[in-house]
This record gives C-alpha cells, sequence and structure tokens, in this order.
C-alpha cells in the first residue's frame, strides 16, 4: 500500500493539525518526504527552446528565462500561465514560424508578481456567468461530471451552461 500526500508547506503553519500529523508520520520506518521545488534557471532555458529553437532568438530567451525564473521561482504551472499571460497580451507573438517579442525591454514584459495575480488577469477576461461556474467547479477537487455541473448550476439552461464551458476553454 501507497498512500500519497501533497501540500504546501509555505501555507502550513504549525498550529494546522498536518504539522501533528507529519510529526507522527516522521517517526514511521517506511515514511520519505520529497521535497518538489521549481525548476532551475538552466531548465526553464530549456523550455523555452522546445518552444523556439531558433539561434537568433537565444539572447531573448536567456533573458526571459532569467526574468521567468526569477518570478516564478522555476514553478512550471506558473512559467505557463506567464507566458499564456505574455500571449494573451501580445508581448510574445508568433511571426514567421517563431516566437518574437514585441518590448523593447524584459521589464516592458510586465510579468505579474504572483500566480493568483496571473490567473485573476486571466479570470478577468470571462463572464460572470462562467466565472461563476468555474469557482462551483473548482470546490470539486476530484474533477467535475457534467450532471454534477449542471447540478450546482440548477438556474442556468442546459445550452447556456455549454456556452459557458466552451468560455471557459477558450481562455
Amino acid at each position: 500500500v501507497l498512500i500519497l500526500g501533497a501540500y504546501r508547506d509555505v501555507e502550513l503553519e504549525r498550529t494546522h493539525p498536518l504539522s501533528e500529523t507529519l510529526g507522527a508520520l516522521r517517526r514511521l520506518p517506511n515514511y520519505r518526504r520529497v521535497l518538489l521545488r521549481g525548476l532551475p534557471q538552466e531548465s526553464v532555458v530549456d523550455l523555452l527552446t522546445v518552444i523556439d529553437p531558433s539561434e537568433e532568438g537565444a539572447p531573448a530567451r536567456q533573458a526571459l528565462a532569467a526574468a521567468l525564473h526569477q518570478e516564478t521561482e522555476g514553478n512550471p504551472f506558473f512559467i505557463r500561465e506567464v507566458l499564456a499571460h505574455l500571449i494573451e497580451t501580445g508581448k510574445i507573438v508568433h511571426e514567421g514560424g517563431r516566437w518574437v517579442g514585441k518590448v523593447t525591454s524584459i521589464a516592458d514584459l510586465g510579468i505579474p508578481e504572483g500566480v493568483r495575480e496571473v490567473i485573476g488577469r486571466r479570470l478577468s477576461q470571462l463572464s460572470t456567468g462562467c466565472n461563476r461556474m468555474l469557482t462551483y467547479a473548482s470546490t470539486m477537487t476530484g474533477g467535475f461530471s457534467w450532471a454534477a455541473l449542471q447540478a450546482i448550476n440548477g438556474d442556468v439552461p442546459e445550452g447556456e451552461l455549454l456556452d459557458l464551458l466552451d468560455e471557459a476553454l477558450a481562455k
């Protein structure tokens, strides 16, 4: 039997019930704690190289990787969200088969300072109904089914709910 648990240690206070549980687990012979950290800056460069492998883009790629790593601490999810934000705002565009920055400096990219800010900016582009549906869906941590989504959004007609899902998927 394997039991796997994940938590954010930055959100775990000394008085949290999980702290006591972790203390008890540490005394077990088969307990193993694996710390997950962000990608090193070199891996962020590698990620950007997969997206645009051109040699002429290498200096910009290095600078962008350094900025992304500094702001995201190498968190892959956050890197993805920041890149999506930069594309959505037109700061990075796909031209002539490669990705091109439309700013004169890294400072002009306007990389948001936190993952909540990035996600908040993306959610603010959605309608109120879509945000309400996503809020309800986010409470179902194991995923959600169409039937459950219909049940918790009972006042929304099926066609409108499908439109809201399309809107969310488009972002």
